[in-house]
């Protein structure tokens, strides 16, 4: 007999570790993400930027679908009509589910770091970026997609802060960040018509045909297009398609960490903040 439990005790220890990842698993499937970008100044300038980086968007990536954007709206509305006519009870029941889809972004209601981006907005030498949250489920390494970045001020067809970022599963829960925000300066447009070709284009000019000329004293990271866009896509109104701006500085921030749950994470830079909040989603 006692043979006997000493072998159930053992088969009961082996079968712990994968009793307990299962459980944690199932009881923790899907989740809250909210991010919160902002920029800081680096008062002892202590940061050097390093130049000799590859700027790159990841191949598994995805955009949040925003259903505030007016582009959205649209779409939205001409839809929900169109189904309404045909099953009136179609737009109530897109409206209840609305809240389950994931990779959406989030209405402000929902987001639990208001007060943060509020404070930040307020306080010196601090600029939030980009706030958003969406819903999705826990993904490990390989099937977990990059969600794209993009805030702070617009200059083309580039936007201040770019990169992506992403919640992983795998025993525990994991953020990366690959992120960068840039400098931009107005360039003063030519006197007169003439043709750049791309061995004479000025270093730091980023369009689809310029790029950096080799015997510039600064060689910046070039910039990459965002996934999925043309060349002439994301101009505001107040920006002419022909506008050229000169990329002045590049920070980068890069990094991976560990979170807890409704724990705020902090990923931290000298000219460059990220506060991430990972709730449980529970329907």
């Amino acid at each position: 007999m006692n043979r006997l439990s000493h072998i159930v005790s053992i088969l009961a220890f082996i079968a712990l570790p994968i009793i307990a990842q299962t459980a944690y698993a199932e009881d923790s499937s899907w989740y809250q993400i909210e991010v919160l970008v902002f920029s800081q100044q680096d008062l002892y300038r202590e940061e050097k930027h390093r130049m000799d980086v590859q700027l790159s968007y990841p191949d598994n990536w995805r955009n949040l679908y925003d259903p505030s954007s007016p582009q959205n709206r649209i779409a939205s509305s001409a839809s929900s009509e169109t189904n309404s006519v045909l099953d009136p009870s179609a737009s109530t029941n897109n409206l209840a589910g609305a809240d389950k889809e994931s990779y959406v972004a989030l209405p402000q209601n929902l987001l639990k770091l208001g007060p943060d981006n509020y404070t930040l907005k307020r306080a010196p030498g601090y600029r939030p970026l980009y706030h958003k949250a969406w819903r999705q489920q826990g993904l490990d390494f390989q099937q977990s997609p990059w969600i794209l970045i993009q805030g702070g001020e617009q200059y083309g067809n580039h936007h201040e802060l770019e990169g992506s970022i992403r919640l992983v599963m795998n025993r525990y829960l994991h953020i990366q960040a690959n992120l960068w925000k840039a400098r931009f300066a107005s360039l003063a447009p030519p006197l007169m018509m003439e043709t750049v070709h791309s061995d004479t284009a000025t270093p730091g000019m980023y369009s689809p045909e310029s790029s950096v000329s080799e015997g510039s004293s600064l060689t910046l990271p070039m910039l990459p297009n965002l996934p999925g866009t043309e060349a002439s896509e994301g101009l505001t109104p107040s920006t002419p398609n022909n506008a050229k701006f000169q990329v002045t500085d590049i920070i980068t921030l890069e990094q991976s960490s560990r979170v807890s749950r409704d724990e705020i994470t902090y990923l931290d830079h000298p000219e460059m903040g990220v506060l991430v909040l990972v709730s449980k989603y529970e329907e």
